[in-house]
């Protein structure tokens, strides 16, 4: 997949499992307006440029919103913010997480309302009793709605200047516990659900399946895997 951010095209490499060299995003989750799972954080290191970072994106046909928790800098600070990716407004990232780090179990909880506002937030994964990250964002405007929404999770390493070489990485990124709601029911997000050309795919400009290492995964449900920018 690539996005566009400022005017500028980062090259994205996403996977969850069963990689493909594809540039589309990883898996696609049919008709639902609501999307929960966990998050594990991982261990990392990156250089300049090198943004990891955990994602939901709804949207339809068009790329109105990203949406989730990345690893980057801020006044000078290295630090996991939660933010947003909108349409004509660029990238906007919440304070500074101190409450976690590598290795720390988030919950992510995405809904579509009913007046077609996304309320997204990102909570303690023991027992919600803490809130890292709310957004409240009107997507209607792009014509998303509780009747055709449709979600994306993926894990990502990006870079706007197209270097694998250099030695960033993230290991042992997951997910787990991964549901979609519609308004009949729920489900775990499973191969039922999901629509098979956009699963388990690797993108970016000149990237490969060497470049990601799938340690386990539950398809569709569950996944944890690395991403190595090795010097070579």
């Amino acid at each position: 997949m690539a996005f566009w951010l400022n005017g500028v095209i980062y090259a994205a490499l996403l996977t969850l499992a069963a990689l493909a060299p594809r540039a589309v995003a990883p898996c696609f989750h049919l008709v639902f307006y609501l999307s929960t799972f966990r998050a594990f954080l991982p261990c990392l290191y990156r250089l300049f440029s090198h943004i990891p970072y955990y994602s939901i994106i709804a949207l339809v046909w068009t790329l109105p919103i990203d949406v989730g928790i990345f690893y980057a800098s801020g006044n000078y600070v290295n630090a996991w913010r939660g933010f947003y990716t909108a349409q004509g407004s660029g990238t906007k990232s919440g304070p500074i997480i101190d409450e976690v780090s590598a290795g720390s179990r988030l919950y992510f909880n995405a809904k579509i309302e009913s007046n077609g506002y996304l309320l997204f937030r990102i909570l303690n994964a023991t027992d919600f009793s803490e809130e890292y990250y709310s957004l409240y964002y009107y997507v209607g405007s792009q014509g998303i709605y509780q009747s055709n929404g449709i979600f994306n999770r993926q894990i990502t390493m990006t870079s706007n200047i197209g270097s694998y070489t250099n030695g960033s990485y993230i290991e042992n990124a997951k997910f787990s516990d991964a549901y979609v709601y519609s308004t009949t029911g729920y489900s775990q997000t499973t191969t039922t659900n999901t629509e098979s050309g956009r699963r388990g795919v690797l993108s970016g400009k000149g990237v490969s399946a060497s470049l990601t290492t799938v340690n386990s995964y539950t398809p569709w449900y569950a996944e944890d895997i690395s991403i190595h920018f090795s010097a070579r």
